[in-house]
């Protein structure tokens, strides 16, 4: 029964919807990190683990905009409210990620580790589901858009082609990073389970890659490069025979991205799915056609790469661009770094970043020392390199991971201190 419990507990708190229906406040991440950091609190008295400092640091960044959108003349009490909230939401995020993995270590004793990343695993295929049924059952995809959504959508490819499952929005970036998530944390668990379970692992991780397909082509990037990455740096000796296992891994991916492609010729034309597959594989059918590689993404964003031409700016950033952040904004740019120096100026931007860049470098000292630091410096090189994409730093559902992998490696290193005293 407990195993169902924490099944539910790490969805909800990974996958939560906001049910926009009914208010942006019915927050199911953020509900489920009160209960979770309450019942901690409470019932167990835990105490503020000494990671949870570093991210003090941007509320420095939540209180200087709050002051500064004060002088901003368009700005509406829902834009105070969400300044006041932000710092507190993703707070608590990351203590309820603490607290779960406090819960799941006392439950599970030494195999704590491994059941966090079960969990991870778990959640992103449960989730996986619902987007394909989405795919598949436009019905039920229309209910669910209906509940969790603000109506408000980038197209209609988007919203019959891409599948958001319950993020709020129709697929993208984010989304399917996070789904790649679930892929990322399979070689932790790969050498600690039968074979009956490696098994149902590599189908489980094939199953999460068609769920990358059907949102947004980010995921696919990130398993590609990441996964070999991730096996390169859980070697102990890097000898023939581990070589030998990394061309095995990229033979696999090579062929199974192969087979996809193959898979999409077959696929019934004009159908979701292949709607779906063409938007994914854009850039990959366009290389095979043209035998050059040419991103349309990367080649988009280098028009984003725009930065303030006064002082005042740099310094002090510009309210407007806090406030005006949709379909009215006037800065034309997805970047995160570069809508974070024209919103609070480069200072506080520091501020905001620094808490992750720390992470990286901590969890980059600790590799060779304890596994779950690949894990951390990997989700922290892909926060960091994906906000040069878009807002990406503290974004809901890869914060909840992100949490429970960090909370893990603190976890480990503790037990590893507490050895030596």
């Amino acid at each position: 029964m407990k195993y169902f419990i924490f099944i539910l507990l790490s969805f909800l708190y990974i996958f939560g919807p906001v049910v926009n229906s009914i208010g942006s406040w019915v927050d199911f991440i953020f509900i489920t990190s009160v209960l979770i950091t309450a019942y901690a609190r409470v019932i167990y008295g835990t105490k503020i683990p000494s990671y949870f400092k570093y991210f003090a640091l941007f509320i420095p960044v939540s209180i200087y905009s709050l002051i500064t959108i004060m002088n901003y003349p368009d700005a509406a009490f829902a834009d105070y409210f969400r300044f006041l909230l932000k710092p507190i939401r993703i707070l608590i995020t990351i203590y309820a990620g603490y607290s779960l993995v406090f819960f799941i270590r006392k439950y599970y004793g030494s195999k704590y580790q491994i059941v966090v990343y079960t969990f991870v695993f778990i959640a992103c295929i449960l989730h996986g589901g619902i987007m394909t049924y989405q795919l598949f059952n436009p019905e039920f995809k229309d209910w669910v858009y209906a509940l969790i959504t603000t109506g408000d959508y980038r197209s209609s490819y988007g919203y019959n082609f891409r599948m958001g499952g319950l993020s709020g929005s129709t697929g993208g970036a984010v989304l399917s990073v996070v789904q790649a998530l679930g892929i990322l944390v399979i070689p932790s668990v790969f050498k600690h389970t039968s074979v009956v379970g490696k098994l149902i692992l590599v189908i489980g991780g094939l199953f999460l890659f068609f769920t990358i397909l059907i949102c947004g082509r980010s995921g696919i990037y990130v398993v590609i490069l990441f996964i070999p990455f991730l096996i390169f740096l859980s070697a102990k000796i890097v000898n023939v025979s581990f070589m030998l296992k990394i061309l095995a891994v990229l033979v696999f991916l090579i062929s199974a991205f192969i087979g996809l492609l193959k898979l999409y010729d077959s696929v019934e034309s004009k159908s979701p799915l292949y709607y779906a597959l063409t938007r994914s594989l854009d850039t990959f059918l366009d290389a095979r056609k043209s035998g050059s590689f040419d991103d349309k993404t990367v080649v988009t964003l280098q028009d984003h790469i725009v930065f303030p031409n006064d002082v005042k700016t740099w310094v002090l950033g510009n309210p407007e661009h806090l406030v005006k952040t949709q379909y009215d904004r006037t800065l034309n740019s997805d970047i995160g770094y570069i809508r974070n120096i024209w919103s609070f100026g480069i200072f506080f931007s520091f501020s905001y970043w620094v808490p992750i860049i720390i992470f990286a470098i901590i969890s980059f000292l600790l590799i060779r020392k304890y596994d779950s630091a690949k894990l951390v410096f990997v989700l922290s090189l892909l926060m960091l390199f994906f906000h040069a994409k878009e807002n990406y730093l503290y974004v809901r559902m890869f914060l909840s991971v992100y949490s429970m992998v960090l909370f893990t490696l603190y976890f480990e290193v503790r037990e590893k201190i507490s050895e030596y005293k």
